[in-house]
């Protein structure tokens, strides 16, 4: 299971992701990015999700690269993308 809540606020929209991101979730969370992106900035705040597959870190690396700032994470979401190369 996955939550997302999203704040807006001067510009910024932070999706607050919670649980594990995962299967079909992967694609769920890749559209609410894209959605907030078109209206401004975008941070992810992972700081309560316990679980990322494969897929989702690659998920995390690409939002990363297109300018998605990871605000918060754990650390184990923190080493799975420092072995991808991609620091949040």
């Amino acid at each position: 299971m996955l939550w997302i809540t999203k704040k807006q606020a001067n510009g910024l929209a932070t999706l607050r992701v919670e649980g594990k991101l995962q299967g079909p979730w992967v694609e769920t969370l890749r559209e609410e990015a894209r959605q907030a992106q078109v209206a401004g900035l975008v941070q992810l705040d992972l700081t309560d999700m316990a679980f990322v597959d494969r897929t989702g870190v690659e998920l995390l690396r690409d939002l990363v690269r297109g300018g998605v700032h990871i605000a918060n994470c754990s650390n184990f979401v923190r080493e799975l993308l420092h072995a991808e190369g991609t620091k949040p």
